[in-house]
């Protein structure tokens, strides 16, 4: 099973939905392999970013350990570790076998480069689609497959008349969204 999803939410509720209605498929598994990308740097998101780290670091991974027989294997790039390098040795050296479980979670900037509909994400040395991170971890033996992005997937200005400014999804003319 692979899900492949943008979220534009409540994301923390959604991974716990997700691990709520996953935990049949989920059980199986033999290791969970969880890959979290946070810009924990950043002045505008970089507060938000940190407390999703500490929410799976403190909270949802010792859940899964204490409530599951999972054996939870953890990977956190944050501040000057969430690069595109550390991305791609993730996705080319990660050992799983096919009873494994992957979960692929960014938290940053995003945008949309008009090559699919999910976002491109922003890291230290340069960004890479969500897709093709997907791609992948899909090459990766795996019982189930998760790569889930908390970021931004604003299409250009061109594709949207007459909506937004340039500025923030928040500000001036933006505040619709909220």
């Amino acid at each position: 099973s692979n899900l492949f999803f943008h979220v534009n939410m409540d994301y923390r509720r959604i991974i716990v939905l997700c691990f709520m209605i996953l935990v049949g498929i989920l059980l199986p598994a033999q290791t969970l392999h969880f890959v979290f990308f946070g810009d924990t740097d950043d002045d505008r998101i970089g507060d938000e970013a940190r407390l999703s780290y500490n929410y799976f670091k403190n909270e949802l991974l010792p859940d899964i350990r204490e409530n599951t027989s999972l054996t939870a294997r953890s990977y956190f790039y944050i501040g000057s570790n969430c690069t595109k390098e550390n991305v791609n040795t993730v996705i080319s050296t990660l050992a799983s076998s096919s009873s494994d479980a992957i979960f692929f979670y960014y938290d940053g900037h995003g945008y949309n480069n008009e090559t699919n509909d999910f976002p491109s994400l922003g890291f230290k040395g340069g960004s890479k689609t969500l897709l093709s991170i997907y791609n992948g971890l899909k090459e990766k033996p795996h019982r189930l497959l998760i790569a889930m992005a908390a970021a931004c997937n604003k299409l250009p200005q061109r594709a949207n008349p007459g909506i937004g400014d340039g500025r923030g999804a928040l500000e001036g003319t933006n505040n619709i969204y909220r």
